[in-house]
């Protein structure tokens, strides 16, 4: 029988589909919530529809002894590794392997370095079990395995780092690629241009289907004309086992291998190609080679009179045919066509006001502006009024806040505010959409204010964005480098400046982390508002444009050295994105100073999760002081917490219920403390020690010792 089934009839499931229905071993299961099931591939699946964490249930299945232990304390290590590949551990961890946890496991992490030696991204391995067995860390992207080791040399390719190691062992100039899959159309450019110093590259195609996926990757990279294949032999699948199998006859036998290797094949294998490739080919032969330049760029210009439609449908099969990638069959079509294309970008600064500007009366104009024509939250126009004069005096800060203007649904003024602003702000770029690369060379060449809408839409699944948006926050982080022209030039660009979302609900926690959030709400019957005459008011504020203009260029540097007072309760990311306003507040003067401060701390003061959380420990913190103990069961705790009325903690849980064991432990894994395996009168209880809690006592509430004392001195 399957562990999967051995778990179902130990917890007395019922069998569903191709799997079974448990009550849920983590949580008072009335309805049996638990599924059961086995993938095809022999793994174990557990999964709670009410809610309860994985690790939870997997943690209290092992505690049963229904779930093994493996990979736990012993699991995979550089150690494990290097005995499975018969390579020296102290090789492997001077080439950037370690020993880390992932989820309680024991895993190994491998560090890629580059050319400089430094850490360009992070991937982890492990044994399986149930698991991931490669991954890189979120956010990173994947890159070539020793590039700080590579040599102007002919160098051989292979998959995965282990080969990579085994060849560095023997002598030889190695790269490893993450997998035969990572080395893609969207890859080549770049993973080619880093061994474009490397006069001829030899790649190692394992017996399989990932090794097949490889070598057509080859087929039409840049590299193409300077690849030579070759293959271990039958009794090993890649230089790793051919290494084990002959240690002492490793480098012979590569060396021989690498004689024996065979250039890319770069005939045309598509009906479609062969037809094509022989009416350029000498003599109108037809397979006997790729044809000449003179035919390729005849037969470019007759697909340029093509239809669009028409054009796409056999774009693939003809770039095939010329032996050239799509992206360049693409470009030079392009260069054919009519120009129908508008013209690039232009923005028109206005010229200065021409006298002096006071800040506050700026301030106030810019406050009226916005409240005159939508509905906003409390102290919500206070904060545009000052980030609009942030966006005209840019260049003073280090930080630069983002607007996050989201709504709960349609008509709740989001369309509106964006016109407002759009007409205030310097160089106002609004977009409904845009790839990555147009918003870092836009902001490269133009320095706009960027306003992106509908981001709920298109920009929520875009990592690579996202990472875009989240570096240009800080001056020093705000540049991404890409190659660029046909020899791969590394350009970096600058993503540093001001910033609008506009959408329906949220965005990435770290999005929104670094922007203050404007929450709309559709405008009642009984709010009054003026009608947007879109023509008329982008004409009515270049005034104000000017206005704006003049009071940051006599301003800027004065903004530069400001370091205004930041309320303590805002933390640290909250303060780098008020610091700016603040410092247009303070300079403003009168009462500006005072609103900015309120409307920092109402609009990006401490959270309710946050709030609440701190609530907890407080509360945790008197329950252990009233049972005066070093430890508390978890059952206990939530007993405790439950009973206290005039918190939420007896009625958070579903269906106004009390606080349950899972629900304290989400809450408070924030604060890295987690249950554990505790001893209570001889026998072993699920719970907390009171010294996984100090560090956040200590952190996050005040002594009561010293609050006492100060209250017996005020007394």
């Amino acid at each position: 029988m399957s562990r999967a089934a051995d778990i179902a009839e130990a917890l007395k499931g019922r069998k569903n589909g191709e799997g079974w229905l448990a009550h849920c071993i983590c949580h008072d299961d009335h309805t049996p919530s638990l599924a059961i099931s086995e993938s095809p591939d022999g793994k174990t699946l557990v999964f709670c529809h009410a809610g309860c964490p994985q690790e939870a249930v997997i943690e209290e299945l092992r505690r049963r002894g229904l779930w093994p232990d493996t990979n736990r304390t012993n699991g995979f290590t550089v150690a494990a590794l290097a005995a499975d590949k018969s390579l020296p551990e102290t090789l492997l961890r001077d080439s950037g392997f370690s020993d880390d946890q992932w989820k309680g496991h024991s895993v190994v992490c491998i560090r890629y370095r580059g050319p400089d030696s430094s850490v360009i991204c992070t991937r982890y391995r492990s044994a399986g079990n149930g698991e991931r067995r490669f991954w890189f860390r979120r956010g990173d992207k994947q890159q070539l395995f020793g590039l700080w080791r590579l040599r102007p040399e002919p160098v051989i390719v292979v998959e995965g780092e282990t080969d990579a190691v085994a060849l560095w062992d023997a002598g030889f100039n190695a790269i490893g690629v993450p997998g035969a899959k990572a080395w893609s159309v969207r890859n080549d450019r770049r993973f080619a241009a880093a061994l474009e110093s490397c006069p001829t590259i030899y790649v190692h195609i394992e017996p399989d289907e990932g090794g097949e996926t490889f070598r057509k990757s080859f087929k039409w990279s840049a590299l193409h004309a300077r690849v030579k294949f070759f293959t271990c032999p039958p009794d090993a699948k890649d230089p790793c086992e051919l290494h084990q199998r002959n240690p002492q006859g490793f480098r012979a036998a590569i060396e021989q291998l690498l004689r024996d290797a065979k250039p890319t094949e770069t005939e045309p294998s598509s009906d479609a190609g062969r037809q094509h490739a022989g009416a350029g080919s000498k003599n109108g032969e037809a397979g006997t080679g790729a044809p000449d330049i003179k035919a390729v760029h005849e037969r470019i210009a007759g697909l340029a009179k093509l239809c669009r439609i028409e054009y796409d449908r056999i774009r693939v099969a003809e770039a095939d045919a010329l032996g050239i990638r799509v992206s360049t069959l693409d470009a030079e079509v392009a260069k054919l066509y009519p120009s129908d294309i508008g013209p690039g970008l232009a923005f028109t600064d206005p010229e200065p006001w021409p006298e002096t500007v006071d800040g506050a009366a700026l301030l106030e104009e810019l406050h009226g502006t916005i409240e005159r024509y939508v509905v906003l939250p409390a102290h919500a126009a206070v904060a545009l009024a000052l980030w609009i004069l942030h966006a005209w005096a840019h260049d003073a800060f280090y930080a630069s806040p983002y607007v996050l203007i989201r709504s709960p649904g349609k008509r709740c003024g989001k369309s509106t505010l964006l016109t407002i602003l759009r007409s205030l702000v310097r160089r106002p770029l609004i977009a409904t959409s845009a790839s990555t690369a147009a918003v870092y060379r836009a902001i490269e060449q133009y320095r706009p204010t960027f306003m992106l809408d509908e981001v709920d839409v298109w920009m929520r699944e875009n990592e690579e964005m996202r990472a875009v948006l989240c570096g240009g926050h800080t001056r020093s982080t705000a540049h991404v480098v890409r190659v660029v022209g046909d020899n791969h030039q590394p350009q970096r660009f600058s993503t540093f400046c001001p910033k609008v979302f506009a959408g329906i609900g949220g965005l990435a926690d770290t999005l929104e982390d670094r922007s203050i959030i404007l929450s709309m709400k559709r405008k009642r019957p009984t709010d009054t508002v003026a009608r947007l005459r879109e023509d008329q008011y982008e004409r009515d504020m270049a005034p104000t444009q000017s206005r704006c203009r003049r009071w940051a260029e006599d301003q800027l540097e004065t903004l530069r050295r400001a370091d205004p007072c930041v309320p303590p309760a805002l933390n640290d990311r909250a303060a780098d994105n008020w610091r700016p306003l603040l410092a247009i507040a303070d300079l403003a003067g009168g009462v500006w100073p005072s609103r900015g401060r309120e409307a920092a701390i109402a609009l990006s003061g401490q959270t309710d999760d946050e709030a609440a959380g701190v609530q907890l420990l407080a509360d945790i913190r008197d329950i252990y002081i009233k049972e005066g103990c070093d430890r508390l069961e978890s059952a206990v705790l939530v007993e405790s917490l439950g009973a206290m009325e005039e918190r939420p903690w007896a009625e958070c849980g579903k269906q106004g219920k009390p606080i349950t064991a899972p629900q304290l432990a989400r809450l408070l894994r924030p604060f890295g403390i987690a249950p554990r395996n505790i001893a209570i009168d001889a026998l072993r209880h699920k719970g907390y020690l009171r010294e996984q809690f100090e560090d956040a006592f200590s952190r996050y509430l005040p002594d009561p010792s010293q609050s006492a004392a100060g209250d017996q001195e005020a007394f």
